[in-house]
């Protein structure tokens, strides 16, 4: 089992990123717009500057969004659940202190004057530790079916395909979720332990499934988003 320390200290480099184009229209009744994040970026391993010890100052960044006089800004650490929210933010950027060697996900909440708030997008990233201690993981993502499609069954089977990187070149394990409620179910025995990034899986007609994998990496586990298809 490798072992790894969020205790550390490096000069990283500051990671460049590309966002989505802004939603800068406001949402429905008078609810604010939709923020698009712009960084960290989604399912990417980032390194920083400004470390201090086993924290790094990592600055989020996100495209306006209508109607909007503020954000809230969420972030989970996706190994201890541990959440940090930042309220009432006028800008579209924040300094955030954070543990290194960690997973995370994050979220810009739009606010106006109204009831009503409109939640962005959740990205994930991996804030990474000392170049020599293990990175997390890629969060998979699904290639096969994608999100949405009608899939045709042959024989009451399917084939499920995914990709995830490892920095690190490690050797990865996978566990495949795969229901007709939330793709959060806990996984049948055959499904897990994989090494292999695809698995065929019966289904049944007329049908939608949701379906998630985790991968570990032996130290780091990490999980996809949900994902769905049809059968027809």
């Amino acid at each position: 089992m490798k072992k790894y320390s969020i205790y550390s200290l490096i000069l990283g480099t500051l990671c460049i990123s590309c966002g989505s184009d802004s939603e800068l229209q406001g949402g429905v009744d008078g609810a604010p717009g939709k923020a698009s994040l712009v960084f960290p970026e989604n399912n990417q391993p980032c390194e920083v500057g400004n470390v201090l010890d086993d924290v790094s100052s990592i600055v989020f960044d996100w495209k306006a969004s209508g109607d909007t006089e503020a954000y809230d800004i969420s972030i989970v650490n996706l190994e201890t659940n541990q959440a940090t929210d930042l309220y009432n933010i006028v800008d579209t950027k924040k300094s955030v202190s954070l543990e290194r060697g960690y997973p995370y996900s994050w979220n810009i909440t739009s606010k106006n004057d109204l009831d009503v708030v409109t939640v962005s997008k959740t990205w994930k990233f991996y804030l990474a530790g000392q170049g020599a201690l293990n990175n997390a993981p890629s969060a998979p993502k699904a290639l096969r079916p994608g999100l949405g499609w009608m899939v045709a069954p042959e024989a009451g089977k399917i084939l499920l395909k995914w990709e995830a990187i490892d920095l690190d070149n490690d050797s990865l394990e996978y566990t495949v979720r795969l229901d007709t409620v939330d793709g959060k179910q806990d996984a049948i025995e055959k499904n897990t332990n994989l090494s292999e990034t695809s698995l065929e899986v019966e289904v049944e007609a007329n049908t939608i499934y949701y379906w998630s994998v985790t991968v570990s990496d032996g130290a780091i586990q990490v999980t996809s988003d949900v994902f769905s298809f049809r059968t027809e």
